[in-house]
């Protein structure tokens, strides 16, 4: 075997120390750059996992909050229309109580009404027999020509009674 390392021109003093020569080149190399390489490569990885763990959670996290902003609005919802379907409820029952208020108030009103023009009548028609009966006893009096406070009280009467009766 020497002999073919020769006829190829290798020394094997020359080889060995070139062996020896790499493995330290070697080992000073896995050492100082190797290691450390790997070290830097294993934390950058670890820190990139954690940071997908971490993307992967907000993701999660913002679709739990989307859920959670979707039930929340219908709920807002279906808050609201509870309460404008009370508000409606009640505003129907206050209309219909302001009207029902407003017919009973118009009902008595016209009552009341009615009520005031009958006295009103009543006292016009027992002015107005007062009157006639002063009128009938002038109209009689210069019929008759005789004095005024003369004239039977019994026809006067019977006269006012019989234009009450006409005027009725």
């Amino acid at each position: 075997m020497s002999e073919i390392l020769h006829q190829l021109g290798i020394d094997w003093k020359l080889l060995a120390s070139q062996v020896v020569n790499f493995l330290v080149l070697l080992t000073v190399l896995t050492v100082v750059v190797y290691r450390p390489l790997l070290k830097l490569i294993k934390e950058r990885r670890k820190k990139i996992e954690f940071g997908l763990q971490g993307a992967a959670e907000a993701e999660k996290r913002l679709i739990e909050i989307d859920h959670l902003k979707i039930e929340a609005l219908a709920k807002a919802d279906q808050q609201a229309y509870a309460k404008i379907s009370a508000a409606e409820t009640t505003a129907k029952t206050a209309g219909a109580k302001i009207i029902s208020d407003a017919q009973t108030k118009a009902v008595a009103a016209l009552a009341q009404a009615a009520i005031t023009a009958k006295q009103l009548e009543t006292a016009e028609m027992a002015n107005l027999v007062k009157n006639s009966s002063a009128l009938i006893r002038q109209a009689i009096a210069k019929a008759v020509n005789q004095n005024p406070q003369t004239i039977d009280e019994v026809l006067i009467s019977e006269a006012t009674k019989t234009l009450t009766e006409k005027i009725s």
